[in-house]
């Protein structure tokens, strides 16, 4: 039986290394942050406590049939895969002439986040093998026992996203506008990179 400092602890040691092991939704507030400001690396950081709320619900409800979602994940992968690429090509297509005229456009970096991160196969892998066990075998302690685990994981894991985008932003202003387009770019080479991954990923599992 865990003690309820022990489900804090390991939400906020799972929440800073889902927060800070690179990944898509890693690179792409470094991206979003580069392009268009801290505001939108900020909300952007709020992705996983939106996008994950359905998984859980779902992982914990589903714990026992584990043997049935492989087919589920590699879809997910499929489509998260085309959905990167996408991001990728956008940020390739990114123009000295873009860095001023982004801060007049509406970025939608929030909607595009969510629908990355709710497209990337990773959480599901990780509600329905270690965080949804995790949840299930706390609800039998009673409803706090669970609830340290989530408030400590998504309070370290947005704070250290939070503060990813914050040191983004302060070097970005000593950037010189090649290297601002060139780091651009190679991130939507990154987001390509996991693309190929994830397909890969989701082809395996079919």
């Amino acid at each position: 039986m865990e003690t309820m400092a022990t489900l804090f602890i390991s939400g906020m040691l799972l929440g800073l290394s889902g927060a800070l092991i690179p990944g898509p939704l890693l690179t792409f507030i470094i991206s979003e942050t580069l392009k268009y400001g801290f505001k939108e690396g900020a909300k952007l950081s709020f992705v996983p406590l939106i996008s994950d709320a359905p998984i859980i619900i779902v992982a914990v409800g589903v714990i026992y049939q584990l043997a049935k979602i492989d087919y589920i994940i590699g879809s997910i992968a499929v489509l998260g895969a085309i959905f990167l690429i996408y991001l990728g090509v956008e940020s390739l297509r990114f123009h000295p002439g873009d860095q001023n005229e982004a801060l007049k456009d509406q970025p939608k970096s929030l909607r595009k986040g969510i629908l990355m991160n709710f497209l990337n196969p990773n959480p599901y892998i990780f509600w329905f093998s270690i965080g949804g066990p995790i949840i299930v075998k706390a609800m039998g302690q009673g409803w706090p026992y669970p609830a340290s685990f989530l408030i400590a994981m998504y309070v370290f894991m947005i704070g250290a996203k939070m503060m990813v985008a914050r040191l983004v932003y302060s070097a970005r202003n000593i950037l010189r506008s090649r290297w601002y387009i060139f780091t651009i770019r190679t991130l939507g080479l990154a987001l390509i990179v996991f693309a190929v991954i994830f397909f890969t990923e989701g082809i395996s599992r079919f």
